[in-house]
């Protein structure tokens, strides 16, 4: 199912209240070069029933997303991983900072834009 981000946590809302998807199995995002796609991948915990929720962040200006940490407290560190290696911002986030990396960290490793820098070793 792909949603806009103006519907995306509504969207989530109402198939975890409405629809009984009460599992989050995972949220990641993935770089389509031009644009950049939150997935969700949800479950029904009383027949196993799939979902999966995408929504398209702009390569663009800032990449925000609402957060779901609301709806599943398990996005919270999914959310913080996306947001450490793809540079997606989640608004509400209760604690939005890196999770893998370091602070000072320079870029997003998992952007097909990413430079990596070269490491010389010293001896």
């Amino acid at each position: 199912m792909l949603t806009e981000i103006e519907n995306y946590f509504v969207t989530c809302q109402q198939l975890r209240d409405e629809d009984g998807f009460d599992l989050l199995i995972s949220l990641t995002a993935v770089d389509r070069k031009d644009f950049l796609e939150v997935v969700v991948h949800l479950a029904r915990s009383t027949d196993m029933s799939r979902e999966i929720v995408k929504t398209v962040v702009s390569g663009e200006g800032p990449m925000v997303v609402p957060s779901i940490t609301q709806i599943w407290p398990g996005a919270d560190w999914h959310e913080r991983e996306c947001y450490d290696l793809f540079g997606i911002k989640f608004q509400g986030h209760p604690n939005l900072k890196r999770i893998l990396l370091k602070e000072d960290f320079d870029g997003y490793p998992l952007r097909k834009d990413f430079q990596p820098v070269e490491i010389t070793s010293q001896r």
